[in-house]
Protein backbone atom coordinates (compact mmCIF):
# COMPACT_ATOMS: atom_id res chain seq x y z
CA UNK A 1 0.00 0.00 0.00
CA UNK A 2 1.12 3.20 -1.19
CA UNK A 3 1.60 6.55 1.66
CA UNK A 4 -0.35 9.41 0.72
CA UNK A 5 -0.32 12.78 2.48
CA UNK A 6 -3.47 13.46 4.51
CA UNK A 7 -3.57 16.86 2.99
CA UNK A 8 -3.64 15.16 -0.47
CA UNK A 9 -6.12 12.35 0.34
CA UNK A 10 -8.54 15.63 1.62
CA UNK A 11 -7.27 17.48 -1.85
CA UNK A 12 -9.10 14.30 -4.06
CA UNK A 13 -12.25 14.01 -1.85
CA UNK A 14 -13.61 17.81 -2.44
CA UNK A 15 -12.17 18.47 -5.91
CA UNK A 16 -14.95 16.98 -7.69
CA UNK A 17 -13.78 16.91 -11.31
CA UNK A 18 -11.48 19.61 -10.61
CA UNK A 19 -7.63 19.21 -11.31
CA UNK A 20 -5.44 18.10 -7.94
CA UNK A 21 -1.99 18.83 -7.54
CA UNK A 22 0.20 16.36 -6.81
CA UNK A 23 3.83 15.08 -6.24
CA UNK A 24 4.62 11.73 -7.33
CA UNK A 25 7.11 9.57 -5.80
CA UNK A 26 8.14 5.94 -8.07
CA UNK A 27 9.45 2.76 -6.38
CA UNK A 28 13.35 2.74 -7.26
CA UNK A 29 12.94 -1.35 -7.48
CA UNK A 30 16.84 -2.95 -7.34
CA UNK A 31 17.09 -1.77 -3.96
CA UNK A 32 18.05 1.89 -5.08
CA UNK A 33 16.93 4.68 -3.25
CA UNK A 34 15.27 6.35 -6.57
CA UNK A 35 15.14 4.99 -10.00
CA UNK A 36 17.65 6.68 -12.43
CA UNK A 37 16.67 9.78 -14.22
CA UNK A 38 16.62 7.96 -17.52
CA UNK A 39 13.72 5.27 -15.58
CA UNK A 40 11.98 7.65 -13.86
CA UNK A 41 11.21 9.42 -16.84
CA UNK A 42 10.00 6.35 -18.58
CA UNK A 43 7.75 5.66 -15.36
CA UNK A 44 6.07 9.26 -15.38
CA UNK A 45 5.59 9.17 -19.14
CA UNK A 46 4.05 5.30 -19.00
CA UNK A 47 2.10 5.99 -15.89
CA UNK A 48 0.44 9.37 -16.79
CA UNK A 49 -0.08 7.51 -20.80
CA UNK A 50 -1.79 5.23 -19.49
CA UNK A 51 -3.53 6.86 -16.79
CA UNK A 52 -5.01 9.11 -19.21
CA UNK A 53 -6.18 6.04 -21.63
CA UNK A 54 -7.60 3.97 -19.19
CA UNK A 55 -9.66 6.91 -17.36
CA UNK A 56 -10.43 7.80 -21.33
CA UNK A 57 -9.16 11.74 -20.04
CA UNK A 58 -7.76 14.21 -22.61
CA UNK A 59 -4.41 14.60 -22.22
CA UNK A 60 -4.23 18.28 -22.50
CA UNK A 61 -6.19 18.04 -19.34
CA UNK A 62 -3.03 16.58 -17.79
CA UNK A 63 0.29 18.75 -17.06
CA UNK A 64 3.31 17.33 -15.38
CA UNK A 65 6.91 17.93 -14.47
CA UNK A 66 9.31 15.39 -13.93
CA UNK A 67 12.26 15.29 -11.27
CA UNK A 68 14.58 13.05 -12.88
CA UNK A 69 17.26 13.23 -10.53
CA UNK A 70 15.10 12.63 -7.48
CA UNK A 71 13.03 9.89 -8.58
CA UNK A 72 9.33 11.93 -8.67
CA UNK A 73 6.99 14.16 -10.76
CA UNK A 74 4.92 17.01 -9.94
CA UNK A 75 1.26 16.52 -11.72
CA UNK A 76 -2.11 18.79 -12.63
CA UNK A 77 -5.01 16.50 -13.13
CA UNK A 78 -8.27 15.63 -12.64
CA UNK A 79 -9.01 13.47 -9.52
CA UNK A 80 -9.94 10.43 -11.34
CA UNK A 81 -6.66 10.77 -13.66
CA UNK A 82 -4.75 11.08 -10.34
CA UNK A 83 -6.21 8.46 -8.32
CA UNK A 84 -5.83 6.19 -10.65
CA UNK A 85 -2.33 7.15 -10.95
CA UNK A 86 -1.99 6.40 -7.30
CA UNK A 87 -3.53 2.74 -7.74
CA UNK A 88 -0.51 2.13 -9.82
CA UNK A 89 2.25 -0.39 -8.59
CA UNK A 90 5.55 1.66 -9.96
CA UNK A 91 3.99 4.26 -7.39
CA UNK A 92 5.82 4.65 -3.85
CA UNK A 93 4.17 7.23 -2.34
CA UNK A 94 2.42 11.06 -3.49
CA UNK A 95 1.30 14.49 -1.35
CA UNK A 96 -0.43 17.52 -2.14
CA UNK A 97 1.62 19.88 -3.76
CA UNK A 98 -0.74 22.77 -2.47
CA UNK A 99 -0.30 22.77 1.13
CA UNK A 100 -2.26 24.34 3.38
CA UNK A 101 -1.77 27.55 4.60
CA UNK A 102 -0.55 28.69 8.42
CA UNK A 103 2.10 25.67 8.44
CA UNK A 104 5.10 27.33 10.67
CA UNK A 105 7.90 25.29 12.55
CA UNK A 106 7.42 26.05 16.30
CA UNK A 107 10.82 27.87 17.93
CA UNK A 108 12.50 25.23 20.02
CA UNK A 109 13.47 27.55 22.36
CA UNK A 110 11.61 30.69 23.78
CA UNK A 111 14.41 33.14 22.77
CA UNK A 112 15.27 34.83 20.34
CA UNK A 113 18.16 34.46 17.94
CA UNK A 114 20.83 36.83 18.34
CA UNK A 115 22.65 38.64 15.45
Amino acid sequence: MIKIDTILEKQLSVAGTGPVEAVVMLEPGDGALVPTPEKTKELADNIVGRACREVKANPDDVDYNVFEQMGSFAISAPVTVLRHILSQPEVAGALANQQERGFSIKPVRGKSAAR
